[in-house]
């Protein structure tokens, strides 16, 4: 089964909010751990 990844990453199936630098920030000082930039990019896409 061949994914489009277009359709994948534009789809927003859950509404989820868009991802902010505060969220980013406050998930980190939850966990205690800075999140690798690479990982961070892939979030915001």
């Amino acid at each position: 089964m061949k994914i489009e990844f277009k359709e994948f990453w534009d789809s927003n199936y859950y509404n989820n909010p868009t991802l902010t630098d505060i969220m980013i920030i406050e998930a980190e000082q939850k966990l205690g751990v800075k999140l690798p930039e690479t990982f961070l990019t892939l979030l915001k896409f």
